[in-house]
């Protein structure tokens, strides 16, 4: 599985079946993604994750794909302040599990279920809009991901108010290996029994 980080919470994800973006974005200070993709995924309808007309040639994620979502709350006051998003479980080839704009400290159960033991885990770390570093560690702890891709942190050029990465790289106390923008991701990348995280550069 190939997975290319964009900023902000966009990747695409291929699998030696499709290609699928995620959370697409504009007008957040960075260049827009060059991107083309058989599926599109938005975890909620904000400018900055749901600009699915720049993916070329994508389409709906369908009934074609394994996945289930997770239906989440964009803050801690039931949706109130910046409404629902949907966290992407996709079971295809391995677990990727994409936690769109998390702003609730999620505690069901059967959600945490549907999250845990992921293959890899995309996970804002920025706060403000979203959990922020020191919740992103404490959920990590909880559903135990084998790789952990932080994501929804301010970058050089993101005009988003939310921190940068420093403070979840400094406070998570897991391995860190840094790679560039794109990756590819085996199962043999997966054998560790400690979650690792993996930080990729920002697609230019």
């Amino acid at each position: 599985m190939k997975i290319q980080y964009f900023g902000h919470s966009c990747f695409l994800i291929e699998t030696s079946k499709f290609s699928i973006c995620l959370d697409p974005f504009s007008n957040i200070g960075l260049k827009e993604p060059n991107v083309s993709a058989d599926y599109y995924f938005c975890s909620h309808n904000h400018y900055d994750h749901n600009n699915y007309n720049i993916v070329k040639g994508a389409k709906a994620l369908d009934n074609k794909v394994n996945f289930t979502l997770v239906d989440t709350f964009h803050d801690k006051n039931n949706g109130s302040l910046r409404g629902n998003n949907s966290i992407l479980v996709l079971l295809e080839e391995l677990k990727v599990v994409h936690l769109g704009d998390l702003g609730e400290d999620l505690q069901d159960k059967d959600k945490l279920n549907l999250i845990s033991n992921a293959d890899i885990l995309l996970c804002p770390i920025g706060g403000n809009y979203t959990i922020n570093y020191a919740e992103a560690i404490s959920l990590i702890n909880k559903i135990k991901p084998k790789i952990v891709i932080p994501m929804h942190y301010s970058v050089l050029g993101s005009t988003v108010d939310i921190d940068t990465v420093d403070n979840f790289l400094n406070n998570a106390n897991l391995s860190i290996s840094r790679y560039k923008s794109k990756i590819d991701i085996t199962s043999k990348d997966l054998q560790q029994k400690e979650t690792k995280i993996y930080l990729l550069e920002v697609e230019n």
